[in-house]
């Protein structure tokens, strides 16, 4: 263990600040990786062809603790071509992701971000989930079925997979009337709006979601994904962890909002 040099350091008799130290100075600030609240929604759509369109946002992204953190950015639309529709009667899933490589480090020969689709094997039923680069950032994910003719037609599942970045000491304040959110019903798409009576908009929430009826079901469930909010209602999609598919059904939950 040592002490490490700050981003500003200059140069002396020995050296001056590394990038590896830059960005162990940039993780202090995040508490955790992700998409910074203010990035674009929905931030991964489709398109005319076979490619999915990423649209302005900035990322905090990592390898683990001893690499510090990446924060770059988007500042407009880039596209990510995908492969073409699976075969008749067959689906697929793609996820849509973004990394930083630092250039001689981890065997990394470039500093460019990599916007990247990784698409896993198609089946009938239950296509397998790909994996994604170490220290890459999931950005969305798509189950695309034979009927898709583009990754904007219909045949195709897109949703919002990717985590909010949170800063520290961003602490959460609860609203502690919680009559009437026990239980909500989904849309087919999976979709939640409820009303949070802040009165505010609230920057970023969390929810501990509990399937209701279903214990097999709770231990399936994965991530919120954030859909949008005001001083009203807040929008949210819930997803499976196991597939990455929309869970559609009555969903019991609880949830905080950092104010």
């Amino acid at each position: 263990m040592a002490l490490t040099r700050s981003a500003g350091a200059r140069k002396d008799g020995v050296r001056g600040t590394t990038p590896i130290e830059v960005r162990k100075a940039a993780a202090a600030r995040w508490a955790s990786t992700g998409v910074v609240a203010d990035s674009a929604s929905p931030l991964v759509i489709g398109t005319a062809g076979f490619a999915y369109s990423v649209g302005n946002a900035r990322f905090v992204t990592s390898r683990g603790v001893s690499d510090g953190v990446h924060e770059f950015t988007n500042d407009g639309a880039l596209s990510i071509a995908c492969p073409v529709a699976p075969g008749s009667g067959l689906s697929r899933i793609d996820i849509v992701w973004v990394s930083h490589p630092a250039a001689g480090e981890n065997g990394d020969l470039t500093s460019q971000p990599i916007l990247g689709v990784s698409s896993g094997t198609a089946a009938a039923s239950n296509p397998a989930v790909p994996s994604i680069p170490t220290g890459a950032l999931e950005l969305g994910r798509n189950t695309m079925t034979s009927a898709a003719t583009t990754t904007a037609s219909a045949g195709n599942t897109i949703a919002q997979t990717a985590v909010t970045a949170y800063p520290r000491d961003s602490r959460p304040k609860a609203k502690t009337d919680n009559s009437g959110w026990s239980s909500v019903s989904s849309d087919a798409g999976g979709n939640i709006t409820i009303a949070h009576g802040l009165g505010v908009k609230p920057v970023a929430f969390f929810a501990n979601i509990t399937a209701t009826g279903t214990t097999a079901l709770v231990q399936q469930l994965g991530k919120v994904i954030a859909g949008g909010s005001d001083a009203t209602n807040i929008s949210f999609t819930t997803i499976r962890s196991d597939t990455g598919a929309a869970l559609v059904g009555t969903i019991g939950f609880y949830w905080f909002a950092t104010l």
